[in-house]
């Protein structure tokens, strides 16, 4: 009776990123799972075998040497080990070595032990297959049933391929595991290189920076000196506390007095409007007096011209009579 292989079913590429050539490679890493015992792949079989016995490997000297040396050249290395071996006494120390020696005793033993087992199951296995080949009898292996597919009632291919389903099954839910890890792992890489590719870009500007920044110190080196004598100038210039506090009195004694001296705004107006009514009460008094010299100028004209008719009358009256006729008369 033939066994009857089932196809594997195609993985679909539902991310345009994943190719068909990284699958193979995934699946060339994955090993060779035929020369794998089947029992170990499936999860039912797995936990009805009992467990093979482990050998333990050959313990060396030099780690017993390194037990024993633990707590002198360990000590050197870590600061946590040599507080606690600070505390411990030299009887502690003894026990110990003495507790790790035994230990590698014992697994020596049973190593020995393991191997004389080893030895015999091998000759036992010699004889058997030595005297098969005299007798010339072969003998069929007695196939292993599941009891899974005693209660179903399966023959021995039918629940080989059973089980080789249920094999397949589960690689193929591994495949499609690494399959996800590997998307997840791409899509990291591409962020990784994201973030690196902006910190390049800051690390260009940085150097853009620091060069900048050695041009400009490489400029203002010899401005150095010229800063320090300036700043010693203005640290003999400058005022110091008690002389800036000197100065401000003074300046707001000078401030009130000149505010005393000066009008303010508020009464600038009224004294202007005063100031206008004076120069208007003045102008008034001038022409006054204008008016007064006017007439008395006048008056002084009208006197000046009275006086020598006065005098002619008086002189007539004082002379004898002339002629009419003549023209000798005095003016004033």
């Amino acid at each position: 009776m033939q066994r009857q292989s089932r196809e594997p079913t195609p993985i679909r590429n539902t991310d345009n990123e994943f190719d068909l050539d990284e699958l193979a490679n995934t699946l060339d890493a994955l090993g060779n799972c035929q020369n794998v015992d089947l029992a170990n792949m499936d999860t039912i079989i797995r936990a009805i075998i009992t467990p093979k016995p482990e050998v333990f490997k050959k313990v060396e000297e030099d780690s017993v040497q390194d037990y024993e040396t633990f707590g002198e050249e360990g000590d050197l290395d870590l600061p946590w080990e040599e507080m606690i071996c600070e505390d411990r006494d030299t009887d502690e120390d003894e026990s110990v070595k003495k507790t790790v020696k035994n230990l590698d005793k014992i697994l020596e033993r049973i190593q020995i032990l393991q191997t004389e087992i080893l030895i015999q199951k091998k000759k036992e296995i010699q004889t058997e297959s030595e005297t098969e080949m005299e007798t010339g009898e072969e003998r069929e292996p007695e196939p292993k049933l599941d009891p899974i597919s005693c209660e179903l009632g399966l023959s021995a291919e039918q629940s080989e391929i059973l089980c080789l389903k249920r094999a397949q099954h589960r690689l193929q839910c591994e495949i499609d595991q690494l399959i996800c890890c590997y998307r997840n792992m791409r899509s990291i890489l591409h962020e990784i290189g994201r973030k690196l590719s902006g910190v390049e870009c800051q690390i260009l500007k940085m150097r853009h920076l620091n060069k900048k920044h050695k041009k400009w110190m490489a400029e203002t080196a010899n401005d150095l000196e010229d800063c320090q004598t300036l700043h010693q100038s203005l640290a003999t210039a400058k005022l110091s506390k008690q002389m800036c506090y000197l100065v401000g009195k003074n300046n707001m004694a000078c401030g009130i007095r000149y505010s005393h001296r000066y009008l303010r705004k508020s009464l600038l107006r009224r004294h202007l409007d005063d100031f206008n009514f004076e120069i208007s009460d003045a102008k008034m008094f001038a022409l006054d007096i204008v008016a007064e010299i006017d007439r008395r100028l006048a008056n002084i004209r009208e006197k000046a011209e009275m006086r020598p008719i006065l005098n002619d009358c008086k002189c007539a009256s004082q002379c004898p009579k002339r002629d009419p006729s003549s023209k000798d008369v005095k003016g004033y």
